[in-house]
């Protein structure tokens, strides 16, 4: 589910960014600060959905690094 959902986030903000350049193209500069802001949102929320995911065991690190191999 969380992978999911972080899957859905990651193409919103890709979405959001792509439409936000249209619009810089544009010269629409208040439809091009709208969707950064929204991607900044999507942005926070999918770093909440990630903390939660690893914070309750749904997701799981498993970087070289992180020790847990």
């Amino acid at each position: 589910m969380f992978k999911l959902l972080l899957a859905v986030l990651l193409l919103a903000m890709v979405g959001a960014l792509a439409t936000s350049a249209r619009h810089l193209w544009r010269e629409d500069g208040a439809k091009t600060l709208y969707w950064l802001w929204w991607r900044v949102g999507l942005a926070v929320a999918l770093l909440v959905v990630l903390v939660a995911g690893i914070l309750t065991g749904q997701l799981d690190v498993q970087a070289p690094w992180s020790g847990t191999y």
